[in-house]
C-alpha cells in the first residue's frame, strides 16, 4: 500500500516519523498483527511518534492503518483473480469478516466490559431490551445467563419497555442491547431506568446515541455495513456478539 504522502509532504516529517513511515511501507504483513508498542520498539522511536506518523498520512489510529492495509490486500487480490470471480467475491466476505472483528477486538474496553460483567454478578435480576434483529443475539444472551444460574428477564414489546421504571426494583439492572440505537424507544428506556435509580448498561455500534447520557457503562463495537436493500442499510450484529460472549466467557470461567 502506497502511504497517502507526496515527497513534499514526506520532506516534512521529522527523521524519526520517516523511520516510522518507511517501517510501515516495507513491512505491511508485519504491521497488521503489530501493537503500537511493538511498532515503536521495531523503530528505535516512541509510541507518540508511531501515532504521529500515522496522523500524517491521514490516518486516525493504528487501527484505521490496519483497516487500510487489509482493505488494499483485498484490492490487490481482486485485481489479480478478477472482479467476476466467485472466489474473489467470497475473498471481500471473509475479508469484511475479519474487518469487523479485528476492528471490534481494537476498540474493546476491558475495563468497561469488567464493570458490565461485575455488575451483573451482583445484580438481583438483569432486565435486557432490545429491538428488532438485536432480538436474536439478547436472546442467546440471556439464555446463555440463565445457564449460568442468573435471573434474567428479555422485553422486546414497546409498551413493556416503557414501565421499566414501575417494574424494575432496586438491585436489578438494565441492559440495553442495540446496533445503531437510532430507535428512539430504547434511550427512553435508559432514561426512566436511570431516573428510577437503576444503574443502565449500553451496549451499541453507533457513538453520540443518546443511551449514552443515562448509562452508567457503555461498551462500543464496531459499525460495518453488511447489506443495503430498498434504501434500508443493515449493519453487522456481529460485535454485539463478540461483546456479549466476552463477558459470558468470563462470567463462566
Amino acid at each position: 500500500m502506497a502511504l497517502d504522502i507526496d515527497r513534499e509532504g514526506y520532506e516534512r516529517l521529522t527523521p524519526s516519523e520517516r523511520t516510522v513511515i518507511d517501517y510501515l511501507s516495507h513491512h505491511q504483513d508485519q504491521v497488521l498483527d503489530a501493537s503500537i508498542s511493538v511498532l515503536a520498539r521495531e523503530t528505535a522511536t516512541s509510541t507518540s511518534t508511531v501515532s504521529r506518523a500515522i496522523q500524517k498520512v491521514g490516518l486516525g489510529s493504528i487501527a484505521e492503518l490496519r483497516v487500510a492495509l487489509r482493505a488494499d490486500r483485498v484490492r490487490r487480490s481482486r485485481e489479480s483473480q478478477g472482479h467476476q470471480s466467485g472466489e474473489g467475491h467470497m475473498s471481500d466476505a471473509i475479508q469484511k469478516l475479519s474487518l469487523i472483528s479485528s476492528q471490534t477486538l481494537d476498540d474493546f474496553n476491558l475495563p468497561d466490559i469488567l464493570r458490565a460483567a461485575n455488575a451483573i454478578k451482583a445484580a438481583r435480576r438483569v432486565l435486557m431490551f432490545a429491538r428488532g434483529e438485536t432480538i436474536y443475539i439478547a436472546q442467546e444472551f440471556m439464555v446463555y445467563l440463565q445457564y449460568l444460574g442468573y435471573n434474567v428477564a428479555l422485553v422486546t414489546d414497546h409498551n413493556w419497555m416503557l414501565k421499566v421504571g414501575s417494574m424494575a426494583r432496586e438491585g436489578d439492572l438494565v441492559i440495553i442491547l442495540s446496533v445503531q440505537c437510532r430507535d428512539r424507544t430504547l434511550p427512553k428506556v435508559a432514561r426512566l431506568a436511570h431516573d428510577a435509580g437503576i444503574p443502565v448498561i449500553g451496549c451499541c455500534c453507533r457513538r453520540g446515541s443518546d443511551l449514552e447520557k443515562y448509562a452508567s457503562v457503555m461498551l462500543f463495537g464496531h459499525t460495518e455495513e453488511i447489506i443495503s436493500y430498498l434504501g434500508d442499510v443493515n449493519y453487522s450484529r456481529l460485535p454485539l456478539m463478540m461483546i456479549t460472549q466476552t463477558i459470558i466467557s468470563y462470567l463462566g470461567s
